[in-house]
């Protein structure tokens, strides 16, 4: 059963979210369709796009490229292609945080006890969260749909797409119920969330890069989506498998849910047993940030080890593809950047470093907001109770993010080159006459990337240090906006001065160069603006009170 009460109240919380996130799909989705027709105004133009998409990596950032190999690709196969992705892991995110905001982070945080005192049945906080994870996801699939036709493009095709991306919306608010019914602890819920989305991302790239693991489309949600190729002979049943397995993934989550102690794990007392003794607490302002963070923490390491060791592995053949259609990158700021000297493996591993950035920088993001968390939790009360101060507290939150991106900078590096570098010397390409000077110019440019991941860290610890309701709102959405202007420049030409509102857009030519060089100035100053951003955050928090 469904508590009405209950629900309102949960989409009375969400609807500003929903409504942020379902627009910012929408306008990327109506600026394409609406810019597509001058960009590929012939049918050789959109021959030209088309081939791209006979590269295996453009499939792992794309998709297969249905509807694109006939002589006159239609523009809504290219938008099926492009950035359909995107607005599917934006509807996945958007799905698992809600539910698990309103499971484990609601528990953590205490409110759901006033829930919990009333006439409300035990699985019903879940079943609303999972209901109104499914509404936000329905509201973003038909604002998509609704955005493509307003562009121009065939209704039932759009409509399709929509349907697409709100099925990929429920599979994830479904999984995200097992999740936050297993996991030990909110944090860990949280990381355990964000694994399973890259895990379903990896899985589909791996389905598209080899023909022989195709049937791997249909296991993710990402993959049945783009199954059910809008704009290219629409086929339902992908959806129907879809909206079938949320339903059986969703029934588990709540039978598992059913049978576990309140704020704890399904299994926390079977994965607790025959530790021994209880290990003495923290002892120090680090030592308890870390501490608190530490399954996040790990949880970041095992997807940043996954990243590293999966796209590591797409270089096999990276060259001969890429050499094939060099006049793909021209007219585009990033992917000419990459191209510029050379298409190379250097060039691949660059590209899949500054997707990694993001990665690192919402990290970065969700280990910082663990401090926000301690704030509503009443737990950074009774720890300043002591004689601690604010600034070192928030001083400890970012030696945490150091850690915890740090780490996962060093597991996501280490992946590529365990992976790369043998693909390298078996297919004996121009790099395996120094494989380990390659090896170490991957190192430099994932350490250049660093600073930019912790510029997002300041972000939020100035956000919860003057405006602490607001601050999940203000972290997120900067990150999501260094992304969308990411996704904008490969798609399209963007004023350079736009690109470079960025912060990682500012990086030294460390690979991809004849010669390893650039300037650091551009990390240097990601750095000292994170530096300048904790302080601020420390002293509006030390001139506030702390929230009830």
């Amino acid at each position: 059963m469904i508590s009405a009460p209950l629900l309102r109240i949960v989409l009375g919380r969400e609807w500003k979210a929903y409504a942020a996130w379902s627009l910012g799909s929408a306008c990327v989705l109506r600026f394409c369709a609406g810019s597509f027709p001058s960009l590929y105004p012939t049918a050789e133009a959109r021959r030209n796009v088309a081939a791209t998409f006979r590269i295996p990596v453009a499939k792992v950032f794309g998709g297969a490229g249905y509807g694109l190999d006939g002589p006159n690709p239609r523009i809504g196969a290219i938008l099926a292609t492009r950035p359909l992705l995107f607005c599917l892991l934006l509807a996945a995110f958007m799905a698992t945080v809600t539910v698990l905001r309103w499971t484990r982070g609601d528990e953590e945080r205490r409110s759901s006890e006033l829930v919990r005192s009333t006439a409300v049945g035990r699985l019903e906080p879940a079943v609303c969260s999972l209901a109104s994870a499914a509404i936000g996801s329905a509201c973003a699939g038909a604002a998509c749909a609704a955005a493509a036709i307003a562009g121009g493009l065939e209704a039932a095709d759009s409509l399709a797409m929509g349907a697409g991306i709100a099925m990929v919306g429920l599979c994830s608010a479904s999984s995200a119920l097992v999740v936050t019914a297993v996991a030990p602890s909110a944090r860990g819920a949280t990381a355990g969330g964000m694994t399973l989305l890259l895990v379903w991302f990896s899985i589909r790239g791996l389905a598209l890069m080899r023909e022989s693991a195709g049937f791997l489309s249909w296991a993710t949600p990402f993959g049945l989506a783009q199954e059910m190729r809008p704009w290219a002979g629409v086929r339902w049943g992908p959806f129907a498998v879809g909206v079938a397995a949320a339903a059986a993934v969703g029934a588990l989550g709540l039978l598992l849910h059913s049978g576990r102690q309140w704020g704890a794990g399904r299994f926390g007392a079977f994965l607790s047993a025959g530790r021994g003794r209880a290990r003495s607490g923290p002892n120090g302002l680090v030592a308890t940030a870390m501490g608190a963070t530490r399954g996040m923490r790990r949880w970041w390491l095992a997807c940043g080890l996954a990243f590293g060791l999966l796209y590591g592995a797409l270089t096999v053949g990276i060259r001969d593809s890429l050499d094939a259609v060099p006049s793909l990158f021209e007219g585009r700021l990033l992917m000419a950047k990459l191209a510029e000297s050379g298409l190379t493996v250097e060039n691949f591993l660059k590209a899949i470093l500054v997707y990694g950035g993001y990665m690192v920088g919402a990290c970065a993001v969700s280990i910082a907001l663990a401090g926000l968390r301690d704030e509503e939790s009443g737990r950074l009360g009774r720890l300043l109770a002591a004689p601690v101060g604010r600034g070192r507290w928030m001083a400890a939150q970012a030696a945490a993010v150091l850690a915890g991106s740090g780490a996962l900078v060093v597991a996501a590096v280490a992946g590529l080159v365990a992976t790369a570098i043998p693909v390298v010397l078996v297919d004996e390409l121009p790099e395996a006459s120094d494989p380990w000077g390659l090896a170490w110019r991957v190192a430099l440019a994932a350490a250049a990337l660093w600073p930019a991941a912790l510029l997002h860290g300041g972000v939020v610890f100035a956000a919860h240090g003057w405006m602490p309701r607001a601050a999940r709102a203000v972290s997120w959405g900067v990150l999501v906006a260094a992304l969308l202007l990411a996704v904008s420049s490969m798609l399209v030409d963007v004023p350079r001065w736009l690109a470079g509102l960025s912060p990682y857009a500012h990086q030294p030519d460390v690979l991809g160069a004849e010669t390893a060089g650039g300037t650091w100035t551009g990390p240097a100053v990601c750095l000292a603006l994170a530096a300048i951003l904790t302080f601020v955050g420390a002293r509006g928090l030390s001139r506030r009170d702390l929230m009830a």
